[in-house]
């Protein structure tokens, strides 16, 4: 389990918009926040591109769980309705 899967199903939102938001969020955090020349002084370059390449491998995380959310929502659906 990572920290931006599930456990709890959201109640004012669907699972797509949950994982929408939670993308929006990461994408503020790492663009708008965070001062790349501060952080390049801060921590050097190498680790800025380690920084780099773990958020894009998130961003891509949160695209796949979107896209497979209609998905999930249907399987809990389905197993909520068995129960």
């Amino acid at each position: 389990m990572e920290f931006g899967q599930v456990m709890i199903r959201p109640y004012n939102m669907t699972l797509k918009q949950y994982y929408f938001e939670l993308l929006k969020t990461n994408l503020y955090v790492n663009i708008f926040v965070n001062n790349m020349h501060d952080l390049i002084q801060k921590f050097g370059v190498s680790s800025i591109i380690r920084l780099t390449i773990g958020s894009i491998k998130t961003f891509n995380k949160y695209v796949k769980l979107m896209l497979e959310a209609d998905k999930m929502e249907a399987i809990a659906r389905e197993k909520a309705l068995n129960q």
